[in-house]
């Protein structure tokens, strides 16, 4: 029998931040990342200020960790040059160790090799 053991909501809420538009769950089931493309921080890297809303459909990922029956977020991560319209976290992956995962940003303009 199913029973919802966690309602998790992302260290910022926002409208439209579209929080779960993609997610990866480690094999042992204790590791998720969610990706949240509509999130509009300007931030950049892991655990940076989530305050900031200027920089509209930037988005981020979610990295939670789960004891018993407990969630908490350990990670609010960012694109290390964030961008308006990058949508990162558009995709997420999570190795099946939950040790190493991987976030789309489908609309980063650089150049850069």
């Amino acid at each position: 029998m199913w029973a919802q053991e966690a309602f998790i909501k992302p260290s910022n809420t926002r409208t439209n931040a579209h929080f779960g538009t993609s997610l990866s769950l480690s094999t042992t089931g204790d590791v998720l990342v969610v990706g949240s493309p509509g999130e509009n921080s300007s931030s950049t890297g892991i655990n940076g200020v989530q305050t900031s809303a200027s920089f509209t459909n930037a988005g981020a990922a979610y990295v939670f960790t789960r004891t018993n029956t407990t969630w908490v977020q350990e990670a609010y991560v960012k694109a290390s040059n964030t961008r308006r319209s990058a949508l990162f976290g558009t995709q997420v992956s999570l190795s099946s160790d939950g040790t190493t995962f991987a976030v789309s940003d489908p609309g980063e303009p650089s150049a850069a090799t």
